[in-house]
């Protein structure tokens, strides 16, 4: 609701979370193991996933209710891509 307050009629919302696939889990595991501790470039990664794993794991399991909710405060999609970390979204104000 507060998104559509602030956007005008026409206006574009986009965003980029992060997406449940078989393959992300694969690679959070990976990342939190404690082999991984020893690989300096999943260091950053770990760290972020360590801080905000509840955020992050209650977000891939309720990800669809963000478009629910779009829909319901009157936006259109105009486009979604899901790869295979990411799902990107961009949405009209109707």
């Amino acid at each position: 609701a507060e998104i559509r307050r602030v956007l005008r009629t026409g206006g574009t919302f986009c965003f980029v979370e992060p997406h449940r696939t078989p393959f992300r889990s694969l690679v959070d595991r990976v990342t939190l193991s404690p082999l991984a501790r020893l690989a300096s470039s999943l260091s950053h990664r770990r760290i972020i996933l360590e801080e905000e794993m509840e955020d992050y794991q209650n977000w891939l399991k309720h990800q669809d209710r963000l478009h629910e909710r779009l829909l319901r405060h009157g936006f259109e999609l105009v486009a979604c891509k899901r790869g295979i970390f990411r799902l990107f979204g961009k949405w009209r104000a109707i």
